[in-house]
């Protein structure tokens, strides 16, 4: 069973303090929370918690301090981009705007109002521009060079974020591209060569095959029982 729209003030409050809200997507607490102008808000987890010692979450801060960079900090020191923003939450440090989800209500920021609408958060009225060629401007105080276009480096449209957005010319996007299929296809070949062994192994010891098997059925089942399987 679906939930109401509207959103209560004990749930608004658990946003605030950066915590995920029961029963809501983490799609929907990422644009509600744009939308509120919580720019910082990312959901301490604990399963992500971040397993360093002090010093290290203090390079870590200090990094994200000096650059505002989460992703590229969580490259840098190889640890999740959860661990940084749980860090930073901790902390109080300002970073990025977190990705915002793909919700059919409008957002509003720098006074405009914006809707999803062909892949892209466009604005409502006037020039109709682009909210990601907006925020990189707004990112990088000046306008996007002529002769190129703003692109999204993870391939997704709805993440915002400062460091996923970069300015390509038309041959470094497709160089972009290619690099980026071909790490999709290398992790599909690598899914496939997983499969391949378990159906090897599982031809050789049919009991094996019965227990995965009875093993994702429960699995499901316990799922459908907490509700996991129901839209928010």
């Amino acid at each position: 069973m679906k939930r109401a729209n509207s959103w209560t003030a004990d749930e608004i409050a658990l946003l605030k303090a950066h915590k995920p809200v029961p029963g809501r997507t983490s799609r929907a607490c990422y644009t509600k929370a744009f939308i509120l102008g919580l720019d910082g808000y990312h959901p301490v987890n604990p399963k992500t918690a971040v397993r360093t010692d002090a010093d290290t979450k203090d390079r870590i801060a200090e990094q994200v301090r000096r650059t505002g960079k989460v992703r590229a900090t969580a490259r840098m020191f190889g640890v999740s981009y959860a661990t940084v923003a749980d860090i930073c939450n901790e902390r109080g440090i300002d970073r990025d705007p977190p990705p915002t989800a793909r919700l059919s209500d409008h957002i509003e920021w720098g006074g405009s109002k914006w809707v999803w609408k062909g892949g892209f958060w466009r604005e409502t009225s006037g020039k109709r521009r682009n909210l990601a060629r907006v925020l990189w401007e707004h990112y990088n105080g000046s306008p996007v060079p002529e002769g190129l276009s703003v692109v999204f480096l993870d391939g997704d449209p709805s993440n915002l974020s400062k460091d996923n957005l970069a300015a390509m010319t038309k041959i470094e996007q497709g160089t972009h591209t290619m690099r980026s299929e071909r790490n999709r296809a290398m992790a599909a070949a690598g899914a496939a060569v997983g499969r391949l062994s378990t159906f090897l192994n599982e031809m050789a010891d049919p009991e094996a095959r019965r227990e995965r098997i009875r093993k994702s059925v429960e699995t499901r089942n316990a799922n459908r029982r907490c509700g996991f399987s129901s839209g928010n």
